[in-house]
């Protein structure tokens, strides 16, 4: 209830205030609107020529209001004439501050306008920039898959071209060691019976030797035993003083009874 009171009183007091000073309370609420529009530009971060001048009417009403109302004592007429001179200037003000408005409305618009082409032209710029991207990946991509199959297929085809020289390599040592075996065994075939031809020649040829060396040993033997029958008996003296007692003179080489040990002048006569 008390509260209630209250608020009727103060409402009767702003009342009186504002019917006693009303240029005064044109003018604050003319720089509350300009503090209020400053806020919302700022929040746009957008410039305005407007606001400034919202603010200087709406101080200058307030102050105009002031010293109209404390001159108010000496003139009525000149207070009424002031305040219809007031109202003419806020009705020049107000009529700048909407062509102000109208100007920084369409200024906002041509911003706003800009700002969607600039999006627009970044939108489409970005949109060339990816497809250039892509189409250079998908080149680069088919590039690369090229050279994988390119790569492939040499390393196959080295693959299979070595595989075949290492066939052809094998099949020719393969041939080689057949002859060589081949060769080898011909050669071991050639060298035995070489060897056996060889044995044999010389087995038939040690055994002409025996037979030969076995025929003139005999022939030998005949001849000696022949000349041993013809030959006179040899007669054996122990010294020349022997000799002598049977032959006086000494023998010659010839006579069987000749020994070299007594021929000691070896001129072929022994005990002369």
């Amino acid at each position: 209830m008390k509260m209630g009171c209250f608020s009727i009183l103060l409402l009767i007091i702003i009342a009186i205030l504002i019917f006693n000073f009303p240029l005064f309370f044109i003018g604050v609420g003319i720089v509350v609107w300009g503090i209020y529009e400053f806020k919302q530009n700022k929040e746009l971060k957008v410039k305005s020529k407007v606001i400034p001048a919202i603010l200087t009417v709406g101080v200058l009403l307030s102050f105009t209001g002031c010293v109209a109302t404390i001159s108010s004592d000496d003139s009525s007429n000149k207070v009424v004439k002031n305040e219809v001179n007031q109202l003419v200037a806020t009705e020049k003000v107000d009529k700048q501050v909407t062509s102000n408005l109208k100007e920084d409305e369409e200024k906002k618009k041509a911003e706003k306008a800009a700002a969607e082409k600039a999006a627009a032209d970044k939108a489409v710029a970005e949109k060339a920039a990816a497809d250039k991207a892509a189409a250079e990946k998908a080149a680069a991509d088919k590039a690369a898959a090229e050279k994988a199959a390119a790569d492939k297929a040499a390393a196959e085809k080295a693959a299979a071209d070595k595989d075949a020289a290492e066939k052809a390599a094998a099949d020719k040592d393969a041939a080689e060691k057949a002859a060589a075996d081949k060769a080898a065994a011909e050669k071991a075939a050639a060298d035995k019976a070489a060897a056996e031809k060889a044995a044999a020649d010389k087995d038939a040829a040690e055994k002409a030797a025996a037979d030969k060396a076995a025929a003139e040993k005999a022939a030998a033997d005949k001849a000696a035993a022949e000349k041993a029958a013809a030959a006179p008996q040899r007669e054996y003296f122990q010294n020349c003083t022997d000799l002598r007692g049977t032959y006086p003179s000494g023998v010659a080489q010839d006579h069987p009874a000749y020994q070299s040990k007594m021929d000691r002048d070896k001129d072929g006569w022994a005990c002369e």
